[in-house]
Protein backbone atom coordinates (compact mmCIF):
# COMPACT_ATOMS: atom_id res chain seq x y z
CA UNK A 1 0.00 0.00 0.00
CA UNK A 2 2.84 2.43 0.81
CA UNK A 3 4.42 1.71 -2.59
CA UNK A 4 1.16 2.67 -4.40
CA UNK A 5 0.90 5.91 -2.44
CA UNK A 6 4.48 6.89 -3.37
CA UNK A 7 3.89 6.18 -7.07
CA UNK A 8 0.61 8.09 -7.05
CA UNK A 9 2.18 11.05 -5.25
CA UNK A 10 5.14 11.05 -7.66
CA UNK A 11 2.80 11.14 -10.64
CA UNK A 12 0.82 13.96 -9.08
CA UNK A 13 3.98 16.00 -8.47
CA UNK A 14 5.26 15.20 -11.96
CA UNK A 15 1.95 16.40 -13.41
CA UNK A 16 2.17 19.69 -11.56
CA UNK A 17 5.77 20.28 -12.64
CA UNK A 18 4.99 19.56 -16.31
CA UNK A 19 1.84 21.68 -16.44
CA UNK A 20 2.37 25.38 -17.19
CA UNK A 21 0.44 27.61 -14.86
CA UNK A 22 -1.59 30.46 -16.43
CA UNK A 23 0.30 33.74 -16.28
CA UNK A 24 3.69 32.04 -15.89
CA UNK A 25 4.67 32.15 -19.54
CA UNK A 26 8.02 33.60 -20.52
CA UNK A 27 8.21 37.24 -21.64
CA UNK A 28 9.50 35.90 -24.96
CA UNK A 29 6.18 34.17 -25.69
CA UNK A 30 3.79 35.98 -28.04
CA UNK A 31 0.65 37.37 -26.42
CA UNK A 32 -1.93 34.55 -26.69
CA UNK A 33 -4.80 37.06 -26.73
CA UNK A 34 -3.35 39.36 -29.41
CA UNK A 35 -4.75 39.25 -32.93
CA UNK A 36 -2.89 37.31 -35.59
CA UNK A 37 -4.56 38.89 -38.65
CA UNK A 38 -2.15 41.30 -40.34
CA UNK A 39 -4.34 41.85 -43.41
CA UNK A 40 -5.50 45.26 -44.53
CA UNK A 41 -9.24 45.97 -44.50
CA UNK A 42 -8.82 48.84 -46.96
CA UNK A 43 -6.14 50.52 -49.03
CA UNK A 44 -6.94 53.78 -50.75
CA UNK A 45 -4.69 55.76 -53.06
CA UNK A 46 -5.50 59.23 -54.37
CA UNK A 47 -3.55 61.94 -56.17
CA UNK A 48 -3.78 65.65 -56.90
CA UNK A 49 -3.52 65.32 -60.70
CA UNK A 50 -6.08 66.91 -63.02
CA UNK A 51 -7.44 63.46 -63.90
CA UNK A 52 -7.17 61.24 -60.82
CA UNK A 53 -5.84 57.72 -61.23
CA UNK A 54 -7.13 54.35 -60.11
CA UNK A 55 -5.87 51.37 -58.13
CA UNK A 56 -5.77 48.22 -60.22
CA UNK A 57 -7.07 45.72 -59.41
CA UNK A 58 -9.60 47.15 -56.97
CA UNK A 59 -8.49 46.51 -53.38
CA UNK A 60 -9.15 43.07 -51.92
CA UNK A 61 -7.40 41.95 -48.68
CA UNK A 62 -6.05 38.76 -50.28
CA UNK A 63 -4.39 40.58 -53.19
CA UNK A 64 -0.93 42.00 -52.40
CA UNK A 65 0.32 43.59 -55.65
CA UNK A 66 -1.32 46.67 -57.16
CA UNK A 67 -0.73 49.24 -59.85
CA UNK A 68 -1.86 52.83 -59.45
CA UNK A 69 -2.48 54.18 -62.94
CA UNK A 70 -2.21 57.94 -63.04
CA UNK A 71 -4.88 59.71 -65.05
CA UNK A 72 -2.67 62.52 -66.35
CA UNK A 73 0.92 63.55 -66.99
CA UNK A 74 3.14 64.55 -64.07
CA UNK A 75 5.79 67.23 -63.89
CA UNK A 76 8.47 66.79 -61.21
CA UNK A 77 6.91 67.34 -57.78
CA UNK A 78 3.61 68.63 -59.19
CA UNK A 79 1.49 65.74 -57.96
CA UNK A 80 1.01 64.42 -54.44
CA UNK A 81 0.11 60.77 -53.95
CA UNK A 82 -1.84 59.94 -50.78
CA UNK A 83 -1.83 56.36 -49.47
CA UNK A 84 -4.21 55.32 -46.68
CA UNK A 85 -3.78 51.76 -45.36
CA UNK A 86 -6.33 50.46 -42.83
CA UNK A 87 -5.76 47.26 -40.88
CA UNK A 88 -8.52 44.69 -40.26
CA UNK A 89 -7.33 44.47 -36.63
CA UNK A 90 -5.68 47.78 -35.68
CA UNK A 91 -2.97 47.87 -33.05
CA UNK A 92 -0.15 46.06 -34.80
CA UNK A 93 2.68 47.70 -36.70
CA UNK A 94 2.12 49.45 -40.02
CA UNK A 95 4.67 51.10 -42.33
CA UNK A 96 4.69 52.63 -45.80
CA UNK A 97 8.16 52.57 -47.37
CA UNK A 98 9.57 52.09 -43.86
CA UNK A 99 7.73 55.07 -42.33
CA UNK A 100 5.45 54.15 -39.40
CA UNK A 101 1.78 54.97 -40.00
CA UNK A 102 -1.31 54.66 -37.80
CA UNK A 103 -4.01 52.45 -39.31
CA UNK A 104 -6.46 54.66 -41.23
CA UNK A 105 -4.11 57.67 -41.39
CA UNK A 106 -2.87 59.15 -44.66
CA UNK A 107 0.73 59.44 -45.78
CA UNK A 108 1.60 61.78 -48.66
CA UNK A 109 4.41 61.51 -51.22
CA UNK A 110 5.40 63.92 -54.00
CA UNK A 111 5.72 62.07 -57.28
CA UNK A 112 8.66 62.46 -59.58
CA UNK A 113 8.07 62.10 -63.31
CA UNK A 114 9.71 58.65 -63.33
CA UNK A 115 7.28 55.84 -64.04
CA UNK A 116 7.45 52.75 -61.88
CA UNK A 117 7.79 54.22 -58.39
CA UNK A 118 6.97 51.49 -55.89
CA UNK A 119 5.46 51.86 -52.43
CA UNK A 120 5.64 48.98 -49.95
CA UNK A 121 3.11 48.65 -47.16
CA UNK A 122 3.99 46.21 -44.36
CA UNK A 123 1.22 45.40 -41.89
CA UNK A 124 2.13 43.53 -38.71
CA UNK A 125 -0.44 41.83 -36.49
CA UNK A 126 -0.82 42.46 -32.77
CA UNK A 127 0.93 39.17 -31.97
CA UNK A 128 4.19 40.59 -33.31
CA UNK A 129 4.72 37.54 -35.54
CA UNK A 130 2.24 37.67 -38.44
CA UNK A 131 2.96 40.08 -41.30
CA UNK A 132 1.44 40.95 -44.70
CA UNK A 133 3.24 42.96 -47.41
CA UNK A 134 1.42 44.93 -50.09
CA UNK A 135 3.03 46.79 -53.00
CA UNK A 136 1.76 49.62 -55.17
CA UNK A 137 3.60 50.43 -58.41
CA UNK A 138 2.75 53.84 -59.87
CA UNK A 139 2.26 53.87 -63.62
CA UNK A 140 2.29 57.30 -65.27
CA UNK A 141 0.44 57.90 -68.53
CA UNK A 142 2.67 60.75 -69.60
CA UNK A 143 5.85 62.45 -68.49
CA UNK A 144 6.32 66.21 -68.87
Amino acid sequence: MKQFFKIGLSLLILGIVMTAMPGCESDDDPDPVAGTDASLADLTVTDTADHPGALSPAFTPGVHDYTYEMGSAVADGDVALTITPTQIVPGGTLTVNGTPVVSGDQIVYLLSPASGETYTIVSGAQDGLSEETYTITVSLLGII
